[in-house]
């Protein structure tokens, strides 16, 4: 009983008639969806799925998504999403990397040659129910593998064994906060396995979650339609919905918690969703191995600036020195993070796991302080702090104040090498519709506020290369930084 899936199980039992998904095509009860699933159990053991430990999951509808997975946790199957639109050598690259298989897909075998077992909704249905006879289970102790963003550009395998998630899911701080009234929606696709938890997390509390096709969605529509309250998005996300708020004259009118993370969280960015879409913004504190950690609901409470929250119940946060000292309040240093619910491991890298997971915490690789309050002040990456002239500064000290210029819509810092002065600080600048701020304005903006810490360049781009998940893509904008320098003066 230790799989995510016995969460849907219990709510059947308890809640068998509550709706616990709405699609385009309708609504399941609780007692439907759990039909589903055990139908789905068969139709995966009788094409032979309990043969592999890690099934990874190439479907494109997401309801079948979520049947899929809550079907192989339930036989004790591991699972990971591969993410859509992936050339088939990135594919067979990641069937090789976690020794997959098997695939459970409504496409056509991919490179690697794993078993292809074959699903879709139509098969589900048709599939008969569990008999007394049916009780051959997977053998493999991972319950579902993340895909995290590795800083080498390589992704990060990160493995949760059976029963960490649960925990995870019962302990969680969002659980408290969710009604059985509450509908839920991420604007992070299930393809990319993430927001399979937040969704268990609303089943945990018996309340609904929506499933839509991401692609030509009307954000505004989906809330109305299904009266959403409660949703997850990225900093990404945010910036899309502001846009299409500001230009429909549109705002989201249930929404009681619009949760955002995944990136940096401006002070200026939740000023603007709450001017254009609603007041009630929660930041949280998240990593894909130690979540969640940190939450601050800014509609109670006043934000110091670059917080992202206090510890929630059951997790830690410390801030501490090379030496893994315990450093005192307002002093910069790593941070280290540690809950009941953390990853097991990085699948297949013994060494990077131990650079990570030290005496039972984790260490994320960022750097911050905590204030007299208890409120994490996030100040960067340790891997990403610059040094100027002997200086050492962070792009998040950069960024929380040029993001403060009313002209301003999006920004990004980052390091050009120089033999003289080592790591300068180069900003990149992206602007509101209408707005036409000279560089040198801007520039001139960052020095009076920041001193020998501003940037010693502003350049402003129609668009910084971002993720889907709101994350920087250094790389690219590396290169256009350098081709700007090439003619600035």
């Amino acid at each position: 009983m230790d799989s995510l899936s016995h969460i849907l199980l219990e709510q059947a039992q308890e809640r068998p008639d509550k709706t616990a998904v709405f699609t385009a095509n309708g609504t399941l009860s609780f007692a439907e969806l759990e039909d589903l699933v055990s139908r789905c159990v068969t139709l995966f053991r009788d094409q032979g799925a309990t043969r592999h430990e890690i099934c990874g999951l190439a479907i494109s509808d997401p309801l079948c998504i979520l049947i899929a997975w809550l079907a192989l946790s339930r036989i004790r199957i591991g699972v990971i999403c591969l993410p859509p639109n992936q050339t088939q050598e990135q594919a067979a690259q990641l069937i090789k990397a976690c020794s997959l298989g098997a695939v459970v897909s409504n496409k056509p075998a991919m490179q690697g040659n794993p078993q292809l077992i074959h699903v879709s909704l139509t098969q589900i249905n048709g599939a008969r129910l569990p008999g007394s006879q049916d009780t051959e289970t997977g053998s493999g102790d991972i319950e579902h593998i993340v895909i995290g963003s590795g800083s080498t550009g390589k992704p990060k395998l990160l493995a949760y064994q059976f029963g960490v998630a649960k925990a995870q899911v019962s302990a969680s701080a969002r659980v408290d906060n969710y009604r059985e009234e509450d509908v839920i929606f991420s604007y992070v696709s299930l393809h990319f396995g993430t927001p399979f938890i937040f969704y268990m997390m609303a089943f945990s509390a018996g309340a609904a979650i929506v499933l839509e096709n991401q692609h030509g969605m009307d954000s505004f529509e989906v809330t109305e339609r299904y009266g959403v309250t409660v949703s997850y998005a990225t900093v990404y996300h945010a910036e899309l919905l502001i846009s299409l708020a500001r230009k429909y004259g549109r705002r989201f009118e249930t929404m009681r918690l619009f949760e955002i993370s995944a990136s940096v969280v401006t002070d200026a960015l939740v000023k603007r969703l709450k001017e254009s879409l609603t007041e009630h913004v929660v930041i949280t504190y998240d990593s894909n191995e130690c979540f969640p950690v940190a939450m601050l609901d800014t509609a109670c409470e006043e934000r110091p600036p670059g917080s992202v929250g206090r510890a929630i119940p059951g997790a830690d946060l410390q801030i501490v020195d090379d030496q893994g000292d315990i450093l005192p309040a307002n002093h910069p240093g790593r941070v280290r993070m540690r809950n009941p619910w953390m990853m097991d491991r990085y699948f297949g890298e013994p060494q990077a796991t131990r650079d990570v997971l030290q005496d039972g915490w984790f260490y994320p690789g960022d750097v911050g302080e905590l204030n007299d309050d208890g409120h994490l002040i996030l100040l960067g990456r340790s891997d990403h702090m610059m040094i100027f002239d002997g200086v050492n500064i962070y792009p998040a000290e950069i960024e929380r104040i040029m993001a403060e210029h009313p002209a301003v819509i999006d920004v990004a810092v980052m390091p050009m090498q120089d033999p003289i002065h080592q790591d300068v600080p180069i900003c990149a600048i992206t602007l509101h519709a209408g707005q036409a701020e000279e560089e040198a304005g801007l520039l001139t903006y960052g020095r009076n506020r920041l001193g020998a810490r501003a940037p010693q360049a502003v350049f402003v781009l129609e668009t910084i290369p971002r993720n889907q998940l709101g994350k920087l893509v250094r790389k690219e904008l590396a290169e256009i930084l350098s081709e700007r320098l090439k003619t600035y003066q």
